[in-house]
């Protein structure tokens, strides 16, 4: 059984370069999330609600925006524009107005707007550790990211990108089939193909717009397993592993249900890659267990937070509150965490739920070992949450504009 996750130990940290001291930091801060509109805002602002007088604000692009229904957060403001300048700009000042002390983006588009726009030097408020461009341009290119890896001899399925026509014989008959064709960009799943035949991955490949889109990669028989992280320059600070446990309904997509485990394979081949990378912040890497050869193998990485983040809450590792730590100048050593099963998906726990009390056995324990846990205590924007998903409707986005920074709580 999963325990529930504790705060962070204060009297584990070093102060590197303290900027409030020890005493300050019992006390709390405040982090801004500049990017609210990410898919991932919600489960951060759930593990930063985890810690006594912490003050969470939240900026977001989107006034369709579920967290606005959120009762985890301490106020909810808008952006207005994409330009990278401005809205750094805009995130400057409602961190000044807010006096945020920390800023922490949590998604792909947030995280590459705010590299390279001042690093740990931006004011008033100092910067989560992010990534460096080149890094973060690898991490998220599949094709740059297989190249990376072949060249630092971190293991990984055979990779290679379809640039034309003219290398379509040539490429189709040196692959070895089974293979998988995935956006280079892509995220989620979504877009990844299986192809058994030659005549049909030819097919597919001449109808492709962009030729350079997609990666052809050999198709791995064997278990996923996962590891999310969270470094500084290229140091693990702290990390989960996880075991494929539930499958999704959707080929490809990112699990139902996790289980946290211990592996000492996947913890060493995740410190070699991301050493090699110099990288700084969270990322999630996609692994898989090679059953031909025994070994572990990088898929990918996501280079921000993920789908299983309160599991990896709800096994002892609170990875938005510790970035935030190692932001301000705080050190710790690898804190550890337990083994356990976490339920991902709302539906499926609700459904496993339902057959608990059909069974007659104790429906807490599913509560309490799945994402239902933290969305009973936000219970309006859960059924919000619910309700989107059911009906499949989207509510528009407006184009309303930020004129000034509202007070604190204004939503």
């Amino acid at each position: 059984m999963i325990r529930s996750a504790t705060n962070f130990d204060l009297e584990s940290i070093k102060s590197t370069d303290s900027i409030r001291g020890l005493n300050d930091l019992a006390r709390g801060f405040s982090v801004l999330i500049p990017d609210g509109e990410s898919h991932y805002a919600w489960s951060v602002l759930t593990c930063l609600r985890q810690v006594p007088g912490l003050r969470s604000y939240v900026l977001s692009a989107s006034r369709s925006s579920v967290l606005k229904y959120s009762r985890l957060k301490d106020g909810l403001f808008y952006s207005n524009d994409d330009n990278t300048a401005n809205w750094t700009e805009q995130v400057l000042a409602t961190a000044a107005k807010l006096k945020a002390d920390i800023i922490l983006p949590v998604g792909d588009h947030g995280i590459r707007k705010l590299i390279g726009s001042g690093g740990p030097s931006i004011s008033p408020a100092v910067m989560a550790p992010i990534p460096d461009r080149k890094s973060f341009d690898v991490a998220s290119d599949k094709w740059l990211l297989a190249k990376f890896m072949q060249e630092n001899y971190i293991p990984t399925p055979e990779t290679t990108i379809y640039e034309s026509n003219a290398q379509l014989e040539n490429i189709t008959s040196s692959v070895r089939f089974p293979v998988l064709t995935k956006p280079v960009h892509g995220f989620g799943g979504k877009g990844i193909h299986l192809w058994n035949e030659r005549s049909d991955l030819i097919g597919y490949l001449k109808d492709l717009r962009d030729p350079r889109s997609v990666i052809i990669q050999t198709f791995v028989r064997g278990f996923g397993i996962d590891c999310s992280v969270l470094c500084n320059h290229g140091k693990i600070l702290a990390y989960t592993v996880q075991k494929e446990s539930i499958r999704s309904s959707a080929e490809f997509r990112f699990p139902s249900g996790v289980r946290f485990v211990h592996n000492d394979e996947v913890h060493g081949v995740a410190g070699r890659l991301m050493s090699a990378l110099n990288w700084s912040g969270v990322a999630h890497i996609d692994m898989i267990f090679d059953e031909a050869d025994g070994r572990i193998k990088v898929l990918e990485i996501n280079p921000r937070y993920w789908t299983s983040l309160l599991g990896s809450l709800s096994v002892g590792i609170n990875f938005p509150y510790l970035q935030c730590l190692v932001g301000m100048g705080m050190e710790t050593s690898i804190p550890g965490y337990c083994e356990g099963q976490f339920i991902t998906n709302g539906k499926r726990a609700i459904g496993a739920t339902l057959k608990s009390v059909m069974r007659l056995s104790n429906p807490r324990n599913v509560v309490r070992n799945s994402i239902l846990k933290f969305q009973l205590k936000d219970p309006v924007l859960s059924a919000v949450m619910l309700y989107r998903s059911v009906s499949k409707k989207l509510v528009p986005e407006t184009s309303d504009k930020l004129v000034t920074v509202q007070e604190p709580n204004a939503e």
